[in-house]
């Protein structure tokens, strides 16, 4: 079975936060004297050997007391927490966006973010769509 390790992020911001403390608490089995120290010295906080499923639990319960949590594996997690904060201050509804690399370099971009399947589609879509104008 695959592990994974699951971050948090902004605890500094929430360390009066008596909901933020009893979950670290709970989480890390910690006493309340070791969370109050995590919290003076951590923004980021760390779970390691957790199971997918048990990440995805983790990070929703963080998420119902404010805190911003992602699984391991992204590459810029500084930005995917902004990202999250606009997510969670729109209340989970959608939200438009913009993505200028996308837009001028789409077929690079979809190259460039592993995107084979859709890449494929676009150049079929391009070279059809080409051929029917000449």
């Amino acid at each position: 079975m695959k592990t994974v390790s699951v971050s948090f992020y902004g605890l500094k911001a929430k360390k009066d936060d008596a909901q933020v403390k009893a979950l670290l608490a709970e989480v890390n089995q910690w006493t309340p004297i070791q969370v109050d120290e995590f919290l003076a010295k951590n923004d980021v906080g760390i779970l390691r050997g957790k199971t997918v499923d048990e990440a995805v639990e983790l990070i929703q319960r963080f998420h119902r007391v404010g805190i911003i949590g992602g699984i391991d594996g992204l590459d810029n997690p500084g930005y995917y927490s902004k990202q999250f904060e606009k997510f969670y201050e729109n209340e989970g509804r959608f939200r438009i966006t913009w993505n200028w690399a996308a837009a001028i370099f789409n077929w690079l971009w979809l190259l460039f973010r592993g995107l084979w399947a859709k890449w494929i589609l676009y150049s079929l879509v391009v070279t059809v769509g080409s051929s029917r104008c000449l």
